[in-house]
């Protein structure tokens, strides 16, 4: 009868430390998974509050006209608007100069990418230019931006060149207009391959 006390001891004890063992791995796999949520989350693009306030600064007296609410209507990819496409370029161009520390100037470069797509059209429908869009509406945004509202030099360049190679002879020269560049190509890459939402940082 003492024996069989003895191996049942054993036995409880060993399945304790069994239980012991298998918490121990659950947490350490728990741990483990929050860390790697965590590594993930670090690189999401994301804007801090007061740089979302600055970048609502910037916008004043452009995001909230009545040519800001035409784009909300006309398409630029998928079923994303010209509206939303232009608000990702100019977030996205503002992180990477941040982030980066490039240097250009706030003010001019969010400016500058929010009106980069201002031609006021759905290149999608009949009597535009289609699919020489890619080539012509440089020009006519700036023409139509320059209109309304007085732009800076830089301004004007990143407007011009921020489909550059394709528009050859007209080539980013500053920094900002750079980053426009290389922003609009990320943003226009992942709004073509989603398509149902715009890149948002």
């Amino acid at each position: 009868m003492k024996r069989w006390k003895t191996i049942f001891a054993n036995w409880k004890s060993q399945k304790g430390i069994h239980k012991q063992e298998r918490r121990k791995r659950r947490s350490f796999q728990a741990r483990h998974t929050r860390q790697e949520v965590q590594k993930r989350r670090k690189l999401i693009i994301r804007l801090t509050h007061r740089e979302n306030l600055e970048i609502r600064n910037y916008l004043q007296g452009l995001s909230e006209t009545k040519e800001a609410a035409l784009m909300k209507h006309c398409i630029q990819h998928g079923r994303i608007s010209t509206y939303e496409h232009v608000v990702s370029v100019a977030r996205l161009s503002f992180y990477l100069n941040r982030r980066l520390h490039v240097g250009a100037p706030d003010s001019e470069l969010v400016r500058g990418a929010f009106l980069h797509d201002f031609y006021l059209y759905d290149w999608h429908e009949g009597g535009y230019p289609g699919r020489l869009h890619g080539l012509h509406h440089p020009a006519i945004a700036l023409k139509e931006a320059s209109r309304r509202y007085p732009l800076t030099p830089m301004e004007r360049n990143i407007i011009l060149s921020h489909m550059w190679p394709l528009t050859l002879f007209s080539f980013p020269r500053c920094r900002a207009a750079f980053l426009v560049c290389l922003a609009d190509k990320i943003c226009s890459a992942y709004e073509v391959v989603v398509q149902t939402r715009s890149l948002r940082c």
